[in-house]
């Protein structure tokens, strides 16, 4: 490691070395920060709204306080696993905290994303076999114990390959202490078969959600297809009906009884005052509003696809570096501690989807401004209670 430091390196200590690190790589700590405040804030803002304002008032929204209480958790672990190696890129001693932290911030954050493949399940259940079985609450409730028991049996191993490494440094004459796999005594090749289960179980899981969700929405392009093809059926036997009507009023004020009535609808369907009618633009009005029908109607089946497609690229970056950094010679690099924020870019997927609740679900919108307007209200009324 080269520093830029004048002091002569006989004199410089692993907390030297440690405070250097941290001064050098602050956005790593403000990443951090600012991870955790918008997902512990956003996502505490999704359940009180859809948990209070929005309970049983539709069954789609049944996962999503689940899932944001699952956002949460990861936030707040893998931010704390973040700022624990942040704080100490080069003098991580304590064992117990690494293996704790660890295991819940990859536990929690898995267990959001099999959340997810159940999601997905549901979805392919209620819209491409809507007359097959379908999920009960009691059934959802125990997969939601399942998936728990599974994500937490799944990564007991982390107590086992994960714990403090010594990591020599011959250009310092230091020995640096980190919280990474294989920790101290534990083979190389545990972490690889750990590891490669992991990875196993996540891409049948993603390659699993990928495969209902292209049904999913190849049914719903065939809904709408249908619906359009419905729609121009019905615009033509409308506007068919229009002509008609225009056809007999200017048929009896130009003493028009000898043309055919095919050639009178021929000719005033190719005149251009037929696009301007009030008919028309009724339907064309007709039209815009059964677009906005479908989305409303399946408007959480898009929801929760977005959140798939987000979450399954927020871990492509981090596990392509697990894989790449298995291999790597050199186990403690300062490259290590330039790529931290990508290793942990999964928890970006925990953090933003309150975001997208708030962009594509109007009623969590109103009753979220009804909420700021009362808490406001109230504030006013406390504020002029106090003056007085």
């Amino acid at each position: 490691m080269s520093w830029n430091s004048s002091a002569p390196r006989d004199y410089m200590t692993i907390h030297d070395v440690n405070y250097k690190l941290v001064k050098e790589f602050w956005w790593n700590i403000a990443f951090c920060l600012l991870c955790l405040i918008f997902g512990i804030i956003g996502n505490s803002i999704v359940i009180l709204v859809y948990h209070t304002k929005l309970k049983s008032k539709i069954e789609e929204r049944f996962f999503i306080p689940i899932l944001a209480f699952l956002d949460l958790l990861a936030c707040a672990m893998v931010s704390a696993l973040m700022l624990a190696k942040s704080f100490y890129p080069a003098k991580f001693q304590d064992e117990y905290a690494c293996k704790v932290l660890t295991y819940f911030g990859f536990s929690t954050s898995s267990m959001a994303l099999f959340m997810l493949a159940v999601i997905a399940f549901h979805r392919f259940q209620k819209i491409v076999r809507p007359f097959g079985y379908q999920l009960s609450l009691r059934a959802k409730q125990y997969i939601i114990l399942v998936i728990g028991v599974i994500s937490y049996v799944l990564f007991s191993p982390v107590f086992y390959v994960y714990g403090i490494k010594d990591i020599p440094d011959p250009d310092t004459n230091l020995t640096y202490y980190i919280c990474s796999a294989p920790s101290k005594g534990i083979p190389k090749r545990s972490m690889f078969v750990f590891q490669g289960i992991l990875i196993c179980i996540y891409l049948i899981s993603i390659i699993a959600m990928a495969i209902m969700y292209f049904f999913v929405a190849r049914t719903l392009r065939m809904r709408i297809k249908a619906s359009r093809k419905r729609k121009e059926i019905h615009s033509s036997q409308t506007l068919h009906s229009a002509v008609i009507v225009r056809m007999d009023g200017c048929a009896k004020a130009n003493n028009a009884e000898a043309m055919s009535k095919e050639k009178q609808i021929e000719k005033l369907m190719n005149a251009p005052t037929i696009t301007d009618t009030y008919d028309t633009l009724q339907l064309r009005r007709k039209s815009c509003h059964k677009r906005k029908g479908h989305f409303s109607l399946y408007r959480y089946s898009y929801i929760f696809m977005i959140i798939t497609i987000k979450a399954t690229l927020s871990y492509i970056v981090p596990w392509i570096l697990v894989i790449v950094k298995s291999n790597d010679k050199s186990p403690w690099t300062e490259l290590n501690q330039r790529l931290f924020i990508l290793r942990y870019l999964y928890i970006l997927s925990h953090i933003t989807n309150p975001v997208i609740y708030g962009l594509l679900d109007k009623t969590f919108r109103k009753h979220l401004r009804t909420g700021l307007c009362e808490i406001r209200a109230q504030q006013y009324v406390m504020n002029g209670s106090g003056s007085n």
